[in-house]
């Protein structure tokens, strides 16, 4: 057997694991199929969602469990050692200035596997929300994020019909898991189903802009 054949038989190996990955996905309702990567439209999707681009029911929940890397080697924690001493003086400052910093390493921002994209035509993008339809993520002070890993529970769109100055229907447009304090926003309703909300992430355009190097004589 030469180094052909073993290239050969870990490639195959490679797909096979992969073909088995996919279609583990395609069979999950929680994942969604692979229609939804390929353009298709899944088929809970209605009519006016169909078209191009990532699409997630409100009741998505996915399979896999992602965590950050957190466990560094001896070795790294020893050449760390400089860094943290200097950062551990630059957050005192900013901590006792009581000023937000853009990375806070002691209190490393949460993420969960709901984020969706900005809303353009809410603040310039400043204001995120996720796929469900909850406020989650604000950057209305330049460089800085201010994420919020719960739900913010008063910021909502709420849908509601008036007949002679009655309110005959009210909803809360967002299938998040909202926990409003306690007897605050109790006149809002929040059981909208999550099996109706469709979210849609549409063309992501990347453009690429070549600069000049003056170093190499380009001008």
């Amino acid at each position: 057997m030469d180094a052909i054949d073993v290239l050969e038989i870990l490639q195959s190996s490679r797909r096979s694991k992969g073909s088995r990955k996919m279609a583990r996905r395609a069979v999950s309702p929680a994942y969604g199929s692979d229609a939804e990567c390929l353009g298709e439209s899944p088929a809970w999707m209605s009519q006016e969602m169909s078209g191009i681009g990532w699409k997630a029911r409100g009741d998505r929940k996915p399979i896999e469990k992602r965590v950050p890397f957190n466990r560094p080697t001896p070795k790294q924690v020893y050449e760390a050692l400089p860094f943290v001493r200097r950062y551990f003086l630059y957050w005192m400052k900013y901590t006792f200035d009581k000023e937000k910093l853009f990375i806070n390493t002691f209190q490393p921002l949460k993420h969960k596997p709901y984020y969706g994209v900005p809303c353009g035509g809410i603040g310039c993008g400043a204001i995120g929300r996720d796929f469900r339809g909850g406020f989650c993520k604000f950057s209305l002070r330049p460089g800085l994020v201010e994420h919020k890993v719960d739900i913010v529970a008063a910021d909502q769109f709420i849908l509601s019909v008036r007949e002679h100055n009655k309110c005959i229907y009210q909803k809360v447009l967002t299938a998040a898991d909202v926990c409003p304090p306690s007897g605050a926003l109790s006149a809002w309703d929040f059981s909208f189903p999550a099996k109706n909300v469709y979210y849609r992430l549409d063309r992501v355009y990347v453009f690429l802009k070549r600069k000049n190097n003056p170093l190499n004589g380009e001008n």
